[in-house]
């Protein structure tokens, strides 16, 4: 699993083709970053490494429908 991020870019603070987290994803994108935070330092649970499991799927399923959109 990688969770590596690219440098913050002042100009485009979201990226290209970013997800904005907001509203109904603000508690999910907490749990995801407590889990990442912990896997990384070596102290996740076993259901904080299924939750990275499942978003991981999750964006990389979304990833290849908007692909196929275009």
């Amino acid at each position: 699993m990688s969770w590596d991020t690219k440098p913050y870019n002042e100009k485009k603070p979201f990226g290209k083709d970013a997800s904005v987290v907001a509203g109904d994803n603000i508690s999910k994108s907490k749990e995801r970053y407590q889990a990442m935070r912990a896997y990384k330092e070596g102290r996740a649970t076993a259901e904080q490494v299924v939750l990275l499991h499942e978003c991981d799927r999750l964006i990389v399923q979304v990833i290849e429908e908007r692909e196929g959109d275009s």
